[in-house]
């Protein structure tokens, strides 16, 4: 059963942000470039400290998004917006800081922990820009990631910090991403009709 959620997870997670890369080929969506930039990086590092820890099933998830954020990167510099806000810079700045304290740490504990601040720090961009223009984000994409997360979580055999905290951050940023984005298109189609 937990290999059958884990494969799910992966199937789903991977697919679930294919709409938002054809988005934003068409332009429809404009990625925060400092958000995948950070998730990127984060994921990737993520995959392979799971990998050499055994952690199989966060390995695979933290695989996958490596993969989907680095090529919605590689997108996004297509037609992004490239400026820079003092946003961007800031979190940027703390994502990076961050992450070498997660690199320099020797405890598990506070380099999950440092990880999931990294990443947070690195969606205050999206959020921000979901907030200012929800038209040029896409929600689907971020609920159906929160869900194949909630899946990974689920698939894991001994449910400890180490072992389910990223996943579950994952479940809760993909789906308040999600769910802000739907809610602030919502408000503007009840003002703009």
């Amino acid at each position: 059963m937990r290999q059958a959620l884990l494969i799910a997870s992966t199937i789903i997670a991977t697919v679930s942000f294919l709409p938002y890369m054809l988005d934003v080929i068409r332009g429809k969506v404009k990625p925060r470039i400092v958000t995948f930039f950070t998730w990127s990086l984060i994921c990737f590092i993520s995959t392979f400290a799971a990998l050499s820890a055994h952690a199989y099933s966060s390995a695979v998830l933290t695989g996958v998004s490596a993969i989907v954020d680095f090529s919605i990167l590689v997108l996004a510099f297509r037609g992004a917006e490239k400026s820079f806000t003092i946003l961007d810079i800031a979190c940027q700045a703390l994502a990076i800081v961050g992450i070498i304290a997660w690199l320099t740490t020797k405890d598990p504990l506070w380099a999950i922990a440092f990880t999931v601040f990294a990443d947070f720090i690195g969606c205050i961009p999206t959020y921000h820009h979901a907030w200012v223009k929800p038209s040029e984000e896409a929600w689907h994409s971020f609920i159906i990631f929160g869900f194949a997360s909630l899946l990974s979580v689920l698939s894991i055999k001994s449910l400890t910090f180490t072992s389910a905290a990223f996943p579950i951050y994952f479940v809760l940023s993909g789906l308040s991403i999600g769910l802000e984005i739907m809610y602030r298109q919502a408000k503007i189609l009840t003002h703009h009709p």
